[in-house]
């Protein structure tokens, strides 16, 4: 299908430091982050979620709320460090070190209401991943579902081929075209991405029945 990949160090290495980036300065925030792999985390909380992060991971689909148990056990390495700093300082070093930690908080309630103001429909929430990481394809794809189930066809073909250029191994954004192309009546160019999508995937059931009906 779609978006494999293959489990590497690095990967995870990177994602690791996506979501640990994320849960310390939350800048950026979106609904989807394209990567290759997901963390498999802190070893007090990597057994607890192996299973799950490996799925997300061989699905390449990587999204906070699959993160939500799973960094648990970050944010509680994090306070008990924070909890060792502030032990150790004078008092008046503790003062400016709760004042600090109070901007911080008020910081990621501010980033978590502007977030929210995103899920507002499934045009908006894909808008705002493309807003901050252009290149998600994914997103491109998703959005161009949204505009074809609401009668945007060029919209729709527009985003669908982003998304293939992006990437070129995306047998969806391909089937998509096809279908598109197919109610719009153009024979030649649903076919061409007919056989695009079973050359990319040759188990595309769908993709087949209907090259059949051309």
């Amino acid at each position: 299908m779609s978006n494999k990949s293959i489990i590497s160090l690095s990967g995870i290495v990177n994602a690791f430091t996506l979501h640990t980036t994320k849960a310390i300065l939350p800048i950026n925030l979106c609904a989807y982050y394209s990567s290759s792999a997901v963390s498999i985390g802190n070893t007090e909380y990597a057994l607890a979620s192996i299973v799950i992060l490996l799925i997300i991971y061989l699905l390449s689909k990587v999204a906070d709320r699959y993160f939500y148990p799973a960094s648990i056990g970050r944010i509680l390495a994090l306070a008990l460090i924070a909890k060792t700093i502030y032990s150790r300082l004078p008092n008046f070093g503790q003062g400016i070190y709760l004042t600090l930690f109070i901007i911080l908080i008020g910081s990621y309630i501010l980033s978590s209401r502007d977030l929210v103001s995103t899920w507002v429909n499934t045009e908006s929430l894909w808008q705002n991943v493309i807003k901050k990481y252009p290149n998600t394809d994914v997103a491109y794809n998703n959005l161009g579902i949204d505009f074809a189930q609401n009668s945007q066809p060029q919209l729709s073909r527009e985003n669908f081929l982003k998304a293939v250029e992006l990437n070129d191994q995306y047998d969806d954004a391909a089937y998509y075209l096809a279908l598109l192309a197919n109610e719009q009546g153009d024979i030649q160019g649903a076919q061409r991405y007919y056989d695009k999508t079973i050359n990319l995937n040759p188990n595309h059931v769908n993709a087949w029945i209907n090259l059949g009906n051309i």
